[in-house]
């Protein structure tokens, strides 16, 4: 795990009128600092971010039907972004299926709200 000399994540919003909802930078690098040291990822060693940008009238909404959650393999936190214009959500796991699972319940909650109707399963083969 964290066999890599640099990891860099960048993300921004912006509305179509091209005023910035949130910015974030995220810059590891596990041989100056490895993240297994620091308090959060003590336990885990993966992770996955869910950033959910949804109209105002949708955030409350999903925002109770997520719970934050820590145990011994997988964790989960929810916040608001700025802006009003949605949440994001902190997935941490000792093992990545597992976080891929949380990922998708997220995803079925919002196409829930939004569209009527969760994710399908997923096909086994994949």
């Amino acid at each position: 795990s964290f066999r890599y000399d640099l990891l860099s994540l960048s993300t921004t919003a912006k509305r179509d009128s091209g005023e910035e909802l949130f910015g974030e930078k995220m810059v590891i690098t596990p041989h100056s600092t490895p993240p297994e040291e620091r308090w959060v990822m003590k336990d885990y060693d993966t992770f996955a971010t869910v950033f959910i940008l949804t109209p105002k009238e949708h955030i409350d909404k999903i925002y109770s039907q997520i719970e934050s959650y820590k145990n011994s393999e997988t964790a989960l936190g929810i916040s608001h972004l700025p802006a009003d214009c949605g949440l994001v959500c902190r997935v941490l796991s000792t093992r990545s299926d597992q976080a891929k699972a949380i990922v998708r319940r997220l995803c079925s909650v919002v196409r829930k709200e939004i569209k009527g109707r969760p994710l399908p399963e997923e096909f086994p083969w994949r």
